[in-house]
């Protein structure tokens, strides 16, 4: 089990029981009371990302051009966006996260993102025209409402598999 930090306060926990592959790690997270808390802070990346891309789309930005330089130039021109503005939120809130190894070792991640699946089967129904989609269940048959990946750094490019 790994556990997952915020301010030096719990706010989940993970088998990464989803996958594997690589440096990437994928579960369920089961947040506690002060992560359920914390959440909607976090859960906002994936949607404040959504809502960047579209206001880039309206400005002209060709989002299909995958250079680092085209990016950069669209955050600078648009940070001080309420969409820019959200992303660098949910950014700051993320980057105060630890994963923890079950000794209490710091985990060293790349990238990572906690979902909450109702907000993103909404987002998913408010952008398509089918309905709402099934949830996800655990093996106990509860829902999933929440999942957890990441991609741990390496100092030198060489994969280090989680224990």
């Amino acid at each position: 089990m790994y556990t997952v930090w915020m301010y030096g306060q719990k706010i989940g926990e993970t088998r990464f029981e989803a996958g594997a592959a690589g440096r990437k790690r994928a579960g369920v997270f089961h947040p506690t009371e002060f992560g359920i808390a914390m959440l909607p802070g976090i859960t906002d990346m994936f949607p404040a990302l959504v809502d960047f891309k579209d206001m880039c789309v309206r400005e002209g930005v060709d989002i299909q051009d995958d250079r680092p330089e085209t990016g950069r130039d669209a955050f600078e021109a648009f940070k001080d966006t309420p969409e820019g503005r959200r992303v660098i939120t949910a950014a700051r809130r993320i980057a105060e996260i630890e994963v923890r190894e079950q000794n209490g070792d710091c985990v060293a991640w790349e990238s990572l993102a906690i979902s909450n699946l109702e907000e993103l089967a909404a987002l998913a129904s408010r952008r398509a025209s089918s309905g709402p989609a099934d949830p996800m269940q655990q093996s106990n048959g509860d829902p999933v409402r929440y999942l957890i990946s990441l991609t741990m750094a390496t100092p030198d490019g060489d994969e280090v598999p989680l224990n």
